[in-house]
């Protein structure tokens, strides 16, 4: 048989180079990566955030105007759907 009984249930076991390592451990290993690749992820968000913030805070018309224009252009697309 390919596993190994603990506690009354069979643990799958994979052999390699005469080590037995537990399937589990390899799913374990991926959910680390992923669980570190979002803590440096959620790190870059707060420090491009903190830099947004801080040239928000600059030159705040700027941002005002642009947010303005983005606006006007959207609602001007989806006023002209309606027109066609």
């Amino acid at each position: 048989m390919n596993g190994q009984k603990e506690n009354g249930t069979h643990k799958a076991v994979r052999k390699s180079n005469g080590k037995s390592h537990g399937v589990g451990t390899n799913i374990e290993q991926k959910f680390e990566m992923v669980r570190d690749a979002m803590q440096e992820g959620g790190e870059k968000v707060m420090e491009v955030g903190a830099i947004v913030d801080k040239k928000v805070k600059e030159n705040p018309w700027l941002f005002l105007t642009g947010a303005a224009l983005l606006a006007l252009s959207v609602g001007y697309i989806i006023g002209g759907s309606r027109r066609a």
